[in-house]
């Protein structure tokens, strides 16, 4: 089966409206009142937009984050910025002064649904000196299987956020 978060359509200034989007932000709020806090998010595609943006709103929108605590860590695969026209100025905000949130960042260079550049641009939103990054310049839009060597990335990113 096929699962989205919201439905985007076209907005103003190459913005999107995310139509649903309150309701799954609200279905996320409930889930982490009844069975957080968590101390990272993962998110994959959309939802690593939704991680992104659980995590931008909890660091830096007072009302959000009086309800939802910030994450202490995140692992986002394949993922872009949210376009959401409400988010225009949160998102802004942070490409400004990036969030002090430890990442591991994962993406493919052959990802045709989220081009890398789209996952570099969010990434510019993170603190560089808390992101890892795992490049597989091979890899299209999905959850990779990863070799030795980006295992033991994923371990020390893993163990320094413990």
């Amino acid at each position: 089966p096929y699962f989205e978060w919201w439905n985007a359509r076209e907005g103003a200034g190459g913005t999107a409206i995310y139509d649903h989007l309150e309701a799954s932000l609200a279905k996320v709020e409930r889930h982490i009142a009844e069975h957080g806090p968590y101390d990272g998010y993962l998110g994959f595609s959309q939802g690593g937009c939704v991680a992104h943006t659980l995590s931008l709103l909890s660091m830096r929108d007072p009302s959000f984050a009086s309800r939802v605590p910030a994450p202490r860590f995140a692992i986002l695969l394949s993922c872009r910025l949210s376009r959401h026209t409400e988010h225009s100025e949160l998102v802004a905000g942070a490409a400004a002064a990036p969030l002090p949130l430890p990442s591991l960042v994962l993406y493919g260079g052959k990802d045709t649904d989220v081009p890398p550049a789209m996952t570099r641009e969010l990434m510019a939103t993170l603190d560089p000196a808390g992101v890892r990054e795992i490049y597989l310049p091979l890899g299209g839009h999905r959850v990779p299987n990863l070799g030795e060597e980006e295992v033991a990335v994923l371990r020390r990113f893993l163990k320094s956020v413990q």
